[in-house]
């Protein structure tokens, strides 16, 4: 169950040159904590039928965005395996 074994783990395809990132990926499986939850009509939060299954979210200060970063040796529990089962 380790990120590097995880189809939701990927090094960062972006533009930004930063290079304290060295060994770590972005973990797609891992949303913004304002893209997770609605308010009902009495004002009450709940998950999103979508997010119900994730277990982490990542939030900033700006609410725009945030991602988690994780080295590759770093497990979680909603990992799901990068390699294809195939059915018989």
């Amino acid at each position: 169950m380790r990120c590097d074994e995880c189809k939701f783990f990927a090094k960062p395809d972006d533009q930004f040159d930063e290079t304290w990132r060295g060994d770590f990926g972005l973990c797609s499986r891992t949303p913004h904590a304002e893209d997770v939850g609605e308010w009902d009509a009495g004002m009450n939060w709940a998950m999103n039928a979508e997010h119900k299954d994730r277990t982490a979210v990542v939030q900033d200060a700006s609410g725009y965005h945030a991602s988690l970063y994780s080295l590759p040796s770093h497990f979680c529990a909603m990992f799901e395996s990068a390699e294809k089962v195939s059915q018989k």
